[in-house]
């Protein structure tokens, strides 16, 4: 019998405080996320964003990178997520699901897997605001705190190779964090 083994790509989004003015759902953000390319951005009432990714993700599945897009445009292709969402995408006969769970009022839990295929590594992009500076990824040892305009390397690894003490975290100076929750290669 033919197992399937389930990878996932979870990560954890949420506004490090209440900020005022921004209103979903009776609470402080609005999480739009566009259906065609999956692509997600967190709004203010002013429409400002507060974050966006820059790119589609992509996953290294048997040995090839797929980015998870839908190449039709579609009307109506925003989603604002105002509870518990369930999306699904094939792309080159891979199916791919995201999930977006409201966990708390400043709080959600994103996760994109694959049923069908595991995931090897993954990548993804954030757009930053002109003035916004992201802190965090554990001790880079890079000779930089601000971590702005770096492409980092990151994975969630029982132990360290030396006295790195690498995380799969940054917060944003625009009021937000973001923890990824997976095993493989970012």
């Amino acid at each position: 019998m033919n197992k399937i083994k389930i990878t996932s790509f979870i990560f954890l989004f949420f506004l490090l405080f209440p900020i005022s003015g921004i209103t979903a759902d009776n609470v402080f953000q609005e999480l739009i996320i566009d259906k065609a390319s999956w692509n997600i951005r967190v709004i203010n009432n002013e429409n400002e964003s507060v974050f966006a990714n820059g790119g589609p993700y992509s996953f290294y599945v048997e040995g090839k990178w797929v980015e998870v897009k839908d190449d039709k445009e579609r009307a109506g292709n925003k989603l604002v997520i105002k509870g518990d969402t369930l999306l699904e995408m094939k792309v080159d006969d891979i199916t791919f699901r995201l999930s977006v769970k409201k966990t708390s009022d400043y709080a959600y839990n994103i996760q994109i897997n694959s049923p069908t295929h595991e995931i090897e590594k993954s990548s993804g992009v954030v757009t930053l605001n002109p003035v916004e500076e992201i802190y965090g990824f554990g001790e880079m040892w890079n000779g930089q705190v601000a971590q702005r305009g770096q492409s980092i390397k990151i994975w969630n690894r029982i132990g360290t190779p030396d006295e790195c003490a690498y995380m799969p975290y940054y917060v944003s100076t625009n009021n937000y964090a973001f923890f990824l929750n997976y095993g493989g290669l970012v």
